[in-house]
């Protein structure tokens, strides 16, 4: 069985959030996280937010 996970990203257009999104999807792995999919959130025509979508197998 697969179990989800989502965190509200903040916009990613510059190289300070990348980096921290680098950190973010690093530490997600080391817990066994992987990334399914980034949902961007559009907000009066542009992308305001980004929802990171994680899954892993259950430890049922």
């Amino acid at each position: 069985m697969k179990v989800y996970k989502t965190i509200k990203v903040r916009d990613l257009h510059d190289e300070n959030p990348i980096h921290l999104f680098e950190a973010l999807l690093n530490d997600h792995a080391d817990e066994g996280w992987e990334l399914h999919s980034l949902v961007p959130q559009i907000y009066e025509g542009s992308v305001d937010n980004n929802v990171a979508i994680f899954v892993r197998d259950s430890e049922d």
